[in-house]
Parts: C-alpha cells; structure tokens; sequence
C-alpha cells in the first residue's frame, strides 16, 4: 500500500544519489529525463520525477506490483532489484512542481546486498572526510562496534 502522509519512516542510512536509473513496470519504463534517483540506502531509493512528467507519477503510484529498478553504479556495474512503491507526494517549491516517490527494496540477494552497503558507506565516508577536511567533524562516522549501514535488530 503506498503511504501518502509524508511520515518518517526510515530505518536506514540514507545517502544523496547521483546514479542513473530506470523502472520498469511491466512492459512500461520511466528513466531520465522523466526520473531520477535522489537518495538511497540499503531499504530502498528516493526518485524524483520531473513536473513536466505526471503520467510516469500517476503510474508508479497506482501500480500495484513489484518493479524493477536497474541502477548504472559508479563503479561500472549495473544492479537490477526488485522494489515496492512505498509512497509518493507532490511538492511546490518555487512555484516549481516536483513528484517524489520512495521505492522500497524487496528480497534483496547477497551481491545487491554488498553493492549496496559499499556504495553507501563510500558515500558517508565522502561525506565525513569533507567535513573533517572543513574541521566541521570528526574524520570517521563510525562508533566504535556499531555499524551504522545495516539497520539494528
């Protein structure tokens, strides 16, 4: 069932995106310039899709069975999941219309799993070396015997 309240619901570490995606919906799929990941994490990915787009909106929310999303990775390879639409909202920013969707990762294999937790923890080490580069944080994120990539029991 999608969740159109905007309520929180994260369990995982979310990190920005910059990954070229494609969702396929049966015999139909939306890709850039229609849609694109804005964040992700080992659950699941943030999709934006364009105002000019509502009709690849209107589907991925009504569509009531698994997609597939086939992610380009920066390390060259491709990663295909399965994924759930979690929720969707429009937003006006500036008089701008946006469409946000949030897809969530279903039955993920161990190489999904790897890639995914790899490409996360790179993007938060980036993230932690920039700040402590700035001397705005410590150099590591990490707690000592807690990893904050996989979610807690």
């Amino acid at each position: 069932m999608v969740d159109f309240s905007g309520e929180e619901r994260r369990r995982f570490v979310r990190v920005s995106a910059d990954l070229s995606i494609r969702i396929r919906l049966g015999e139909k799929t939306v890709s850039y310039p229609a849609a694109f990941a804005r964040d992700i994490s080992t659950g699941g990915l943030g999709v934006e899709i364009a105002g000019e787009y509502p009709d690849s909106y209107d589907t991925l929310t009504n569509w009531r069975k698994p997609v597939e999303v086939e992610m380009d990775l920066a390390s060259g390879e491709k990663l295909v999941v399965p994924a759930a639409v979690a929720w969707g909202r429009l937003e006006i920013e500036e008089g701008k219309k946006r469409f946000r969707i949030g897809l969530r990762f279903l039955e993920l294999d161990e190489r999904a799993r790897r890639l995914l937790t790899e490409l996360v923890k790179a993007k938060v080490d980036e993230m932690y070396r920039v700040r402590a580069e700035r001397g705005s944080a410590p150099a590591s994120g990490h707690k000592a015997g807690h990893d904050p990539y996989v979610k807690d029991a």
